[in-house]
């Protein structure tokens, strides 16, 4: 998928096509949530000829 494509498609869209494949819970020293971080990638049959991995 190119980022053209990702910009004119709904996210749920997008997302119904990957797996979730890393979560991260940042937390401050009190142990209140900062920030979430979720990674997707395409799943093996949306994969195509996109290389898999971190395209970042």
């Amino acid at each position: 998928m190119t980022l053209k494509e990702m910009r004119t498609q709904p996210l749920v869209n997008i997302l119904d096509k990957m797996d979730m494949v890393d979560l991260k819970v940042h937390t401050d020293d009190r142990g209140n949530i900062c920030a979430i971080e979720i990674k997707y990638e395409p799943t093996a049959e949306n994969a195509g000829s996109e290389k898999k991995g971190r395209g970042f």
